[in-house]
This record gives structure tokens, C-alpha cells and sequence, in this order.
């Protein structure tokens, strides 16, 4: 088991029938260093293929990010960073994005709750984006989180409103470079989010 370092992070109340809110100072930190995600900035450039299968269609961009110099391309031209950019890559790091955030959010654990979709008892993380901060002001994600710190099922609200939006498993976890990463994210009614051809150089 690693041995994990404090950093503090802003804690907000929530109530809940399964147990108590308490205050977590490095939930985010754990979940990235399990995943050795912070590794991600020990390399020059991150690859991958984003594709979503939505109601009549599929969306598939493939990105190239040269992490040292923030440079961004689309199927192999530069691009500004964009807010389709922005959304990909939070899907692919989002606890690490999430972590970098932590002046923008507010967070809330709670243990042995159930994960919406397969019902498994599991630490609730919630990260509320604060009104006027961040891209997404008042969106609020949900991971659900194993005994050693892999996210196993998320969920999205947006403006932080009941029901989700979006609920997905995450599954087919690999080691690429010894990054962690989810490659599947499957919802219901059909909606996945998947990532292939991925690249950590």
C-alpha cells in the first residue's frame, strides 16, 4: 500500500441517508497517486482517441497534446485549446483534472454508499464546481470508489441537479506507461464514452 500526503482541500456538507458527511483532506490525491495519474507530467506527449456513442451517431476526435508546451492537435493539426479539447480530456483524466481544480470545487466523502449501477458499496466522492468558477459553474460529478482508491462508476449533474444526467461504469482499466487509465465508460440507453489508440510518450 502507498503511503499517501495530505493536501488540504475545501469540504462542504451534504446530508445522506447511508452515513454521515466527513470532512476528507486528500480524497482526489489518493485516487491520483493509486492511479500514479501525476505520472502523466513526467512525459512529453499524451495521445488518444475520443469517441462517444450518442442517440443516432458517433463522435470520434483524435487528439495530440504535447503537455510540456500545452499544444493541442485535432486528427493532426493544431488547434487553440477548445472546449471540446477541454471536455476529452477531462473525461479521460478527470480525477487528475479534478485534483488540479481543487481552488474551484468543493468536495464531500462519504462512506459505504451505493453506486448507482451496480449497486456496490463504495466511498461517494462529490465534486461541486463553485458558482462563477471554472468552465462548468455548479456541475457536479459523483465517483464512486473501491477500497483501493479505482473509480469504478461516476455520475454527472448537471448544475448539480437530481437526477444525473449522466451515469457510467468505468471499466477496462490499463497500464499505459504506468498511468492507470479507464478506457470504457458505458451508461445506459446506449451511451458510452470509450478511448482508444492511446499514447503516453
Amino acid at each position: 500500500m502507498k503511503r499517501y500526503v495530505t493536501c488540504l482541500l475545501l469540504v462542504f456538507g451534504l446530508a445522506g441517508c447511508f452515513g454521515p458527511v466527513k470532512p476528507h483532506q486528500d480524497i482526489l490525491y489518493d485516487i491520483c497517486w493509486a492511479n500514479d495519474l501525476f505520472r502523466v507530467y513526467e512525459h512529453d506527449r499524451l495521445a488518444f482517441t475520443f469517441n462517444a456513442q450518442l442517440p443516432g451517431k458517433v463522435v470520434q476526435r483524435r487528439w495530440v497534446w504535447h503537455i510540456k508546451t500545452n499544444q493541442v492537435f485535432l486528427n493532426g493539426s493544431e488547434q487553440p485549446i477548445s472546449q471540446a479539447f477541454i471536455n476529452d480530456i477531462y473525461w479521460l483524466l478527470f480525477p487528475l483534472k479534478a485534483y488540479e481544480d481543487r481552488d474551484q470545487v468543493e468536495i464531500a466523502v462519504r462512506d459505504k454508499q451505493l453506486s448507482p449501477l451496480k449497486k456496490s458499496i463504495s466511498t461517494e466522492v462529490t465534486i461541486r464546481y463553485v458558482s462563477s468558477k471554472g468552465y462548468t459553474p455548479n456541475d457536479t460529478y459523483k465517483l464512486y470508489v473501491d477500497d483501493n482508491m479505482i473509480v469504478r462508476e461516476w455520475s454527472y449533474l448537471k448544475a448539480g441537479k437530481e437526477p444525473p444526467a449522466r451515469i457510467t461504469a468505468w471499466t477496462a482499466y490499463q497500464s499505459i506507461c504506468g498511468v492507470e487509465l479507464s478506457l470504457m465508460r458505458e451508461g445506459r440507453d446506449g451511451f458510452k464514452v470509450w478511448f482508444t489508440d492511446v499514447r503516453v510518450e
